[in-house]
């Protein structure tokens, strides 16, 4: 057995995103060493809690094994702190990955100018453009762009780096064999090809309510920075500027119309000191200095608002926002991001990319169809395999659609699980957004 058995059990014993696998490395040399000393000294550092012992004493070490076969068989990368290829970056905080599942190829992260790019997952228009333009060039100027891969601002971003054949990470909130947004699935082999899809859950570990908050400290610990693209005041992109702040990282914020629900929560960051973002070299003007063989400024002068990439990529965007609401389709801001990409001509037409691939018709959906769906009530569905929040804030929506803050009033729950919960429901199909910072049920 090698040293990424006994990490493999430490993380499965103690669980994800705990910050006490680091600390024993303060007592023992190596996770071996812990292992083989026992639990009569386990029990005299004092760190354990009582149903932490018990897990360590039940855990089978035999059950990395299976962890690591899986993992050969798909070439994934195990890396852990013994490991000279773990992201420096990651062990400088509280509670680093015990094991880090890597897809493609995250070698010398630690010495790249890396930036997290985050937003709302219900983006408007103006908010998917900018976070295309944005990646696109940042990636051009020798940026990294990190994101969580979820649809909206981040998968617009990594789109964006792709188009400039930079390198780029996905940090997933689930495991690397989980079929996660399957829209997004070419996007993340792009990225494993000349960039890495990472995560510190099993391969085969789905995400729940809070694995994908978890992941967050992950992106801000591997970026100078986090730029905020598009956030209401309650948007879940916050938590990574949350640990983005703890871990003294860099804050960035697209600032945005006051009078726009959409742009709350960027305008709040600025207000609270976070750096405004115009153009690309508002960013990379931070760290120019400090990467002077990394970073080149010839693509970041330009305003975001007059490149001509932004421009047109907000008029395709538009063009299929009317398209949509007059076929009676979702809107752009309610659609998933790679829809949100394509430009769908009337009368099912086929989707194009940005490349101007096709892809296949959608079907037009009638009017007496579009009556019959909206007059048919919601019907509840079993949520007991979801998390307890998720099944809590499932049994809100009763009377139709319901915004986060009667959300918030009805479960009682803190902010955080509640936004955790939603996403929770969102990825996993039970409610989707609609206008108005609004949800409802499927």
């Amino acid at each position: 057995m090698d040293h990424r058995h006994y990490w493999i059990w430490l993380q499965q014993a103690l669980r994800y995103a705990s910050t006490k696998p680091i600390r024993i490395l303060e007592h023992y040399e190596t996770a071996e060493n812990f292992y083989n000393a026992g639990m009569q000294a386990w029990r005299k550092l004092r760190l354990f809690t009582p149903q932490e012992l018990r897990s360590l004493e039940c855990t089978r070490l035999s059950y990395a094994d299976w962890v690591i076969r899986r993992c050969e068989r798909r070439h994934y990368t195990i890396l852990t702190p013994e490991d000279e290829r773990y992201p420096e970056r990651l062990l400088r905080i509280k509670n680093p990955p015990a094991v880090l599942y890597v897809w493609g190829d995250l070698t010398g992260i630690d010495d790249e100018a890396a930036i997290a790019v985050v937003g709302t997952r219900r983006c408007t228009a103006q908010g998917m453009a900018l976070a295309g333009t944005l990646g696109c060039r940042l990636a051009q100027s020798g940026m990294v762009l990190v994101s969580g891969g979820a649809v909206g601002c981040d998968i617009c971003a990594t789109k964006g780096a792709l188009h400039a054949g930079a390198r780029s990470v996905i940090v997933l909130g689930c495991g690397l064999d989980v079929d996660y947004l399957r829209e997004n699935a070419d996007v993340r082999v792009r990225v494993a090809r000349n960039g890495a899809v990472i995560t510190e859950y099993q391969p085969d570990y789905s995400g729940n309510r809070v694995t994908f908050p978890q992941r967050n400290r992950i992106m801000s610990a591997l970026s100078l920075g986090t730029v905020v693209i598009e956030a209401p005041k309650r948007s879940g992109a916050l938590i990574t500027v949350t640990h983005a702040l703890e871990q003294g990282k860099d804050v960035f914020a697209v600032p945005g119309n006051v009078a726009s629900a959409a742009y709350a929560g960027n305008n709040r960051l600025l207000e609270d000191g976070a750096k405004p973002v115009y153009c690309p070299m508002d960013i990379v003007g931070e760290y120019v200095d400090f990467y002077p063989n990394k970073l080149h400024t010839e693509h970041a002068y330009t305003s975001l608002g007059e490149d001509k990439m932004f421009t047109g990529l907000l008029q395709k965007l538009q063009r299929q926002q009317k398209a949509d609401m007059h076929a009676g389709r979702p809107t752009t801001a309610g659609r998933s991001a790679e829809a949100a990409e394509h430009a769908t001509a009337q009368g099912g037409a086929a989707r194009r990319n940005l490349n101007g691939d096709c892809q296949s018709p959608e079907r037009t959906v009638s009017r007496a169809d579009r009556k019959m769906e909206k007059s048919a009530p919601p019907v509840a569905r079993d949520v007991s395999k979801l998390g307890k929040d998720a099944q809590i804030i499932y049994n809100c929506f009763t009377n139709g659609p319901v915004t986060t803050d009667i959300i918030l009033k009805i479960s009682g729950l803190p902010i955080e699980n509640v936004l955790a919960a939603l996403s929770e429901l969102e990825i996993y199909n039970y409610i989707r957004s609609i206008a108005g910072d609004r949800y409802e049920r499927i």
